[in-house]
């Protein structure tokens, strides 16, 4: 069962910054021992359907849409269709990360609002290719 989390940084909490808000979270090494650049895309995202696509600017991209169930502070949020993208070139940039977990709109809503910053954000797959997302103190 592959597991990722991280602590939610001020941006990755939807909290203002001097910059504007972005509305994914950034898959970064974090707890991960392997190459955070290519093992989001190959190994807990690989058996997606992942497409040619874009994401604003971005144009050289792989889109992947995955249905996740969503919990934030233990409550259930759903079970929510979440799009995720890879563009390889974006460790080019300051070694940005390759993967981004898009927000739903309710989510970004919810993180907003209440500011989870320093909150854990845990993704697992499970034995039966099910996805998870937990956000948690």
């Amino acid at each position: 069962m592959p597991t990722w989390k991280k602590k939610l940084s001020v941006t990755d909490a939807q909290q203002k910054t001097k910059g504007r808000l972005v509305p994914y979270l950034r898959m970064t090494k974090s707890s991960l021992e392997n190459d955070f650049r290519t093992w989001f895309r190959n190994t807990m995202f690989g058996a997606l359907n992942w497409k040619p696509g874009s994401f604003g600017k971005e144009t050289n991209l792989q889109v992947a849409h995955v249905n996740m169930a969503v919990s934030i502070n233990g409550q259930p949020f759903g079970n929510l269709k979440v799009m995720l993208t890879y563009g390889p070139n974006r460790s080019q940039n300051n070694s940005t990360p390759t993967t981004w977990i898009h927000w739903p709109d309710s989510v970004q809503n919810h993180l907003q609002k209440n500011n989870l910053t320093g909150y854990w954000a845990q993704v697992e797959r499970d034995a039966s290719g099910n996805f998870s997302l937990a956000i948690f103190p």
